[in-house]
């Protein structure tokens, strides 16, 4: 069960058996983690989840007869305590919001580090969700204008925060450009998180996505 010491199975969905061989030998290295299915296709994918007890699905976009989104947009209807992971190639803001609108905690691109996916992995066990360092610029892309936000209550400085967190700036680039205190702008991002009512940049990134942060 997803949040507890016991074992997750996985279900491992992509269509480059190579890719799937090394990402099970990480997955194989957690210890509540045991991949026992692999597909390259939705189809795959889909008599697999109605077959075999899965609590985790990993999934690439690309598949040999349709596409991960279709996937996601299934598999909770299918498995509806199931927790998905993306891990694509793409840094395309659309696929980003689409896989997460379809229910997907976590989106990684396939250049992550083997521990970049296991703390992705290890943050989904707890119920949590992660976002690529990679992607979190394509937020602006992807969301039609930040001022979306503005029924927040965000003031003019909290929003210019905002924006530089979604491309991607540092907490001590942000503070350079904008010419503050460290301490100042933690002040600030207390009031964005407490605002958005969210408790880390991941969740952040989610919601200015329209995802979900549960």
């Amino acid at each position: 069960m997803i949040g507890n010491l016991s074992e997750n199975r996985v279900l491992l969905v992509d269509d480059h058996p190579l890719y799937r061989e090394g990402l099970k030998r990480i997955l194989d290295s957690h210890p509540r983690l045991r991949v026992v299915g692999e597909a390259s296709s939705l189809t795959e994918a889909l008599r697999m989840l109605r077959s075999v007890s899965i609590q985790i699905l990993i999934t690439d976009l690309n598949l040999l007869d349709g596409t991960g989104h279709q996937l996601l947009e299934r598999a909770f209807t299918i498995r509806p305590g199931l927790r998905a992971v993306v891990v694509s190639v793409s840094r395309q803001g659309s696929d980003i919001v689409r896989a997460i609108q379809a229910g997907a905690s976590a989106y990684l691109t396939k250049s992550a580090s083997r521990d970049e996916v296991l703390q992705a992995l290890e943050e989904v066990i707890q119920g949590r969700s992660f976002l690529h360092s990679e992607v979190s610029g394509a937020v602006v892309d992807a969301v039609q204008g930040l001022r979306l936000l503005e029924g927040a209550g965000l003031t003019a400085r909290e929003q210019k925060v905002l924006e530089l967190l979604c491309e991607g700036s540092s907490p001590k680039d942000i503070s350079g450009e904008l010419k503050m205190s460290l301490s100042t702008l933690r002040t600030h991002l207390r009031n964005i998180y407490r605002k958005m009512n969210v408790s880390s940049r991941t969740q952040l990134m989610l919601k200015v996505m329209g995802g979900t942060t549960s």
